[in-house]
């Protein structure tokens, strides 16, 4: 029958090293109050440590799980040591599934070890955790919905990538590295809806960088699929602008400017959905939605919500120069500068005629209208009547960018 450990306490150290339980293991609110060891311990069949407490020191390296592992709501209390984990797993394989829902590690060590199944560690909390893990004869991917990592290392393999889902995760002081396939490193962990708590993004801007600043793209595989929150536009929205404070905490001026620019983005996206598919909006509110990512669209395609400084310099310091151009082809566009088709109408050169129509050009962003030189056709009337009210947006545009760029926030 099952070796039943239900609520038994372990005032000592107890030492199962090498055993081998064919039967089930249930030790259910059981308490060592010292070290425990389970090192090269052989589980035959289900071992159930829900909600036991170990209070100090536990190991369970090279322990061989072939049935449920279950820790649900188990709490692993040891003291916070500088080179060891206080509950370690390392080089431990759980060939069905491991359920650590809800437990609660001080600093916990999960060093090569292989899952042949999906790993559960959803509301969890690390004070520290290392993870490294190897893949097994399954897919596996490890769930860490709702979850704390207040600080440690994920150790991506050489070989096959193991996903990792942070859906609604909290992740702290926490290092995330891989062995030679750093380009690719960040789309194995699934950012969505995610609490940065200072986490450190320059360790990553490389990767960033190449990827456009994308960390909600997910790469799966076949254990994956089933989550908590889908990614919408507005939870992506949500979880860029979560990514951006956390950037600002830390003083990541690129990061936050960059994460700026995806959040506005999807806030358009979510605004254009709600366009498409909410017919319960009203003619007032459906304007609303359409004036807002008009809105978004000017500023996106200008000035990048003011992280785009070269761009909005080139509209103001050269859209006067298309102008001059579209005047110096006359017709509708005729100025009293005349026509590069027929500059002799004028008493010019065609470089003449050019020069001076955009010198009107010029002249004509910059006030609003000036000198000996006046509009003719009907659409050098528009464009000369419009430039001066460019001048004044594409101004106020490029001084909110270039602020921004000298206080270094958003």
């Amino acid at each position: 029958g099952a070796f039943d450990l239900s609520l038994a306490s372990f005032g000592g150290q107890a030492n199962f090293d090498d055993s081998e339980f064919h039967d089930a293991v249930v030790a259910e609110e059981a308490t060592f109050g010292s070290d425990a060891s389970f090192e090269a311990v052989e589980f035959q069949s289900n071992a159930r440590f829900g909600e036991a407490r170990f209070e100090e020191d536990v190991r369970f390296n090279a322990a061989t799980f072939r049935g449920l592992a279950s820790f649900r709501g188990a709490f692993f209390q040891g003291e916070l040591q500088h080179l060891e984990a206080n509950a370690s797993f390392n080089e431990v394989t759980f060939e069905a599934g491991a359920e650590f829902e809800a437990a609660n590690f001080t600093s916990a060590s999960f060093w090569e070890t292989t899952f042949h199944d999906r790993a559960d560690f959803r509301q969890s909390d690390f004070e520290t955790a290392r993870f490294r893990v190897l893949v097994g004869d399954r897919d596996t991917y490890l769930d860490f919905t709702d979850a704390t990592l207040d600080g440690g290392t994920i150790s991506q393999g050489s070989g096959e990538p193991t996903p990792y889902d942070l859906t609604r995760a909290t992740i702290g002081d926490l290092t995330l590295e891989g062995d030679g396939n750093e380009h690719q490193l960040l789309d194995h962990f699934r950012f969505c809806l995610t609490e940065f708590d200072r986490f450190d993004f320059s360790d990553h801007h490389g990767y960033l960088e190449r990827n456009d600043w994308t960390i909600h793209d997910f790469v799966g595989n076949g254990a994956t699929g089933q989550f908590a929150v889908e990614l919408t536009p507005d939870i992506i929205e949500e979880t860029y602008r979560k990514a951006q404070d956390s950037a600002n905490a830390v003083g990541d001026t690129p990061a936050s400017r960059e994460f700026e620019f995806k959040r506005y983005y999807y806030n358009r996206q979510k605004n254009f959905d709600i366009i498409l598919n909410e017919y319960s909006l009203n003619t007032w509110a459906r304007g609303k939605k359409v004036a807002s990512v008009g809105l978004n669209t000017l500023m996106q395609v200008t000035c990048g919500y003011g992280n785009r400084l070269p761009r909005i310099a080139a509209f103001t310091f050269l859209l006067p120069a298309l102008f001059g151009l579209c005047y110096a082809l006359g017709g509708p566009f005729l100025t009293q500068a005349g026509s590069v088709f027929d500059p002799a109408a004028v008493d010019k050169t065609t470089m003449e005629v050019l020069f001076d129509n955009v010198y009107y050009s010029y002249i004509s962003f910059s006030t609003v209208g000036y000198g000996d030189i006046n509009p003719l056709g009907p659409a050098a009337r528009v464009l000369a009547a419009s430039q001066g009210m460019l001048n004044g947006l594409f101004f106020t545009l490029l001084t909110f960018t270039l602020f921004k760029r000298v206080l270094g926030g958003s």
